[in-house]
């Protein structure tokens, strides 16, 4: 899929987290949604080293998020300043890479979701992942979950 389906649809991933969670609309949520889309972004930093391998899988998103806990807890405990938890953030940078993971699962090429221990790759549907019409879908489909969310949630004003 290209790059803005799969941060719209890291964004509306996030924005179901802060459903899931309860979490107002505050800048904590607007934190996570944007965690989340960094999450979403991050697997394509392999396309140097072996695309869809290296960081396409669930142990690159596992460490990711234990770093995104560390760097979030160490921020906490130097500055004083709880702005997000290390919970939340690293939930955000994992769901985010599984949902770019997820996105890419649906093409013709599928993705070694288990690399290292194997290279074989999952494939759920057969898109292509340029394909203007299916990342457009998978566009509104993102936007749509993000409005209802927002529309339907309490917002809290600083």
């Amino acid at each position: 899929m290209l790059r803005q389906a799969h941060l719209l649809f890291a964004a509306a991933v996030g924005f179901i987290l802060i459903r899931t969670l309860r979490i107002e609309l505050n800048i904590n949520s607007i934190i996570i949604a944007l965690l989340t889309m960094i999450g979403g972004i991050i697997p394509d930093i392999d396309i140097l080293f072996g695309h869809r391998k290296l960081l396409h899988n669930v142990f690159a998103s596992s460490l990711f998020a234990l770093m995104a806990y560390m760097v979030t807890s160490f921020l906490v405990h130097e500055t004083g300043l709880l702005i997000i938890s290390p919970l939340y953030s690293s939930l955000a940078i994992m769901l985010g890479m599984l949902s770019h993971i997820f996105l890419d699962m649906l093409t013709v090429r599928g993705v070694a979701v288990l690399y290292p221990l194997t290279t074989s790759r999952v494939r759920i549907l057969r898109l292509r992942a340029r394909d203007p019409y299916a990342n457009r879908i998978i566009e509104i489909l993102s936007a749509t979950i993000i409005a209802y969310i927002i529309l339907s949630t309490k917002y809290i004003y600083p």
